[in-house]
């Protein structure tokens, strides 16, 4: 380049040397007034690529000034940059942004500004792809960081005096993700640029820097456990730790409520990898593939996790630079690829259970997609065992229906029981009754000797009557609705007491009744138990002793009860009422047997009674969420239980 000097207000003349230069370039020549100051920069040449980019020939803008040349950026501080390096002789290097008619969005240049004599030459170059590329990169990295429900953070080594000689003292936040922004610092809108020792208080004590510096020195990955002091609260994460360079890419899977839970029974390294491998989700992220129109026909991989990598089984090298046809040919023809463009499209979420083979079998796998720039990030959840739950919960609520129809129909059939038994069965034995009377009080002379068979048929009938009264009791305990009004057990013995007052007396029985609890239940159904069971107590009395029969209640822990018994009912506690005899007793071996309808364990010869007694006791305990057992030995007595 050729320069020639005159004096301060005269123009520099630079012949043009600068087409070889790959990048714009001008050149301009101070212009000073009589006192030497300077006033504007005259244009004195420009390359190819400055001509080209201008729109206008050379000698259209030779000699004039940087507001003639760039009247829009007249206003801006780019002219006094320019003066700067005039005046300073100090050369400025820096990035600008201006518009470009006809081209939407902004357009970047690296500008570079050199003094030579009594002007500059300024070299640029457009940098807006570079810019766009880094502002993709930035964008897919956020996405897939929002993608993750793990916490994750990016930081810059932060040294001593001296770069990378020097040893790493802390480390700078170059990014972070809402889950862990949200987790360490809730008041903060962003902790981006600060100290790791800052963001995180403990980072010292807990190890974890230590841990970070040795990562990036070592270049190596490191998986471990740290602890975590957040508001007043402690607690654990689990820390997957990946450098390159003097960057480190930390990820916080936070593990305090399983460790606290399962710490004492599984070891720790178990623990971990059954935490990992039953919350960890697949994650891809994928870029939309264009036709010449520019419609979407496919996605291409760009980024794949680990649990990815494992569920489709394959590298990064065999997955990345690949489509989504390509391995997974079906979703053009389930749907799924249309919500994938539409997602792109419109921006809209999306989200649904899928059934898919992985190369183990169908499964169901939970589908979530968002959009990110012009391509989605996939995020696959494992639904298998949820979905069995499912399935079992539906084949167990049809066998729940099934049985309540069943249920409904016995109940039906015992409403029909109930009214023959009332009416129908019971009318032809009135009429038994009613001619036998007859036939004694009106033909005994004529019968002689049969008026005793005609007593026994009425003895017989009277017996049956008795039979089905009995078991219509025992049927309308299941047909009877769940009775919850509070009823006091010692009133009910009284009432007992009082059905029983002449047998009591007439065989001289003593009985003792102690306080006894009010329950929840069903009067009449629990004074038909207890009557029961003191009738019983009188019947099957010793020959030589008087009766003796005394009436009980304590309560007992679920953890407490005999292992035969099973309450119909859960609860922590029960009410126990033993009524106890000093009676004939029956050997234990017999205790199943006696609670069943029709079983008896003496001739009715020995004892009266239809065998329906204790079978009613065993359904109204059963009703009342109880249990009833009972416990004796020949010739010492029973206690009878009702829980």
């Amino acid at each position: 380049m050729q320069i020639q000097s005159t004096n301060q207000s005269a123009p520099v003349l630079l012949q043009p040397a600068l087409t070889a230069s790959p990048n714009g370039e001008f050149c301009y020549q101070a212009v000073r007034s009589p006192d030497g100051t300077l006033s504007k920069l005259r244009l004195t040449t420009l390359n190819a690529v400055a001509e080209r980019d201008l729109g206008h020939l050379t000698v259209e803008l030779l000699s004039q000034s940087f507001a003639g040349t760039f009247p829009n950026l007249d206003q801006t501080n780019l002219l006094d940059r320019y003066r700067q390096v005039v005046e300073t002789g100090q050369s400025a290097r820096f990035e600008w942004q201006s518009v470009r008619p006809g081209q939407p969005g902004p357009v970047w240049f690296e500008i570079s500004v050199v003094r030579l004599n009594d002007g500059i030459i300024v070299s640029y170059k457009d940098i807006s792809q570079i810019k766009a590329d880094i502002n993709q990169q930035a964008q897919l990295l956020q996405g897939v960081l929002e993608g993750v429900p793990t916490g994750i953070i990016v930081l810059n080594a932060v040294r001593s005096p001296g770069g990378l000689d020097h040893r790493i003292t802390d480390f700078r936040v170059a990014r972070i993700n809402s889950v862990l922004q949200r987790a360490i610092s809730p008041s903060v809108s962003d902790v981006a640029g600060q100290l790791l020792t800052t963001v995180l208080h403990n980072a010292s004590e807990s190890g974890l820097l230590s841990r970070c510096i040795m990562g990036v020195d070592l270049a190596e990955t490191q998986e471990f456990e740290t602890p975590y002091s957040t508001n007043g609260m402690m607690g654990w994460y689990r820390v997957s730790m990946a450098p390159k360079d003097d960057q480190l890419i930390l990820a916080f899977a936070d593990i305090t409520k399983t460790r606290q839970a399962h710490l004492a029974q599984y070891d720790q390294a178990e623990l971990l990898n059954s935490v990992l491998n039953g919350s960890q989700n697949a994650i891809v992220a994928l870029d939309a593939v264009r036709d010449p129109a520019g419609r979407i026909i496919d996605f291409r991989y760009i980024l794949q996790n680990e649990v990815n990598r494992q569920r489709v089984g394959c590298t990064d090298e065999q997955l990345i630079g690949h489509t989504l046809l390509e391995f997974f040919p079906v979703v053009a023809t389930n749907g799924l690829l249309n919500h994938y463009i539409n997602t792109v499209k419109t921006g809209e979420p999306f989200q649904e259970d899928i059934v898919y083979d992985y190369g183990s079998g169908p499964g169901w796998y939970n589908m979530s997609v968002v959009k990110r720039n012009d391509g989605i990030v996939l995020t696959v959840q494992d639904k298998n065992a949820e979905k069995l739950a499912e399935e079992s919960a539906r084949a167990y609520q049809q066998q729940l229906e099934e049985a309540n129809r069943e249920l409904r129909r016995s109940n039906d059939n015992l409403q029909s029981f109930d009214y023959v038994a009332s009416h129908d069965l019971q009318e032809p034995l009135r009429k038994i009754q009613s001619f036998g009377d007859i036939l004694k009080n009106q033909h005994a002379a004529q019968l002689g000797e049969g008026v005793n068979y005609v007593e026994r048929m009425q003895g017989a009938a009277t017996r049956m009557s008795l039979l089905i009264r009995d078991l219509l009791t025992y049927s309308r305990i299941s047909t009877r609705p769940e009775a919850t009004n509070a009823v006091s057990l010692s009133a009910v013995m009284q009432m007992a007491l009082l059905d029983l007052d002449l047998i009591i007396e007439e065989i001289g029985a003593v009985v003792i009744i102690e306080p006894l609890p009010t329950i929840l239940g069903d009067k009449s159904q629990l004074a038909q138990l207890f009557q029961n069971l003191l009738s019983n107590a009188l019947k099957f009395r010793q020959t030589d002793a008087s009766p003796v029969i005394r009436v009980s209640s304590q309560y007992v822990a679920a953890i407490d009860l005999p292992s035969l018994v099973k309450p119909t009912r859960v609860a922590a506690t029960y009410h126990c009422v033993d009524v106890s005899d000093n009676g004939i007793g029956f050997d234990e071996k017999y205790v199943d047997r006696i609670f069943q309808v029709f079983q008896r364990l003496h001739g009715r010869s020995e004892f009266a009674g239809t065998g329906i007694g204790l079978a009613i006791c065993e359904k109204v305990a059963a009703s009342h969420g109880g249990a009833i057992t009972a416990s004796s030995q020949p010739g010492q007595g029973a206690i009878f239980s009702v829980y």
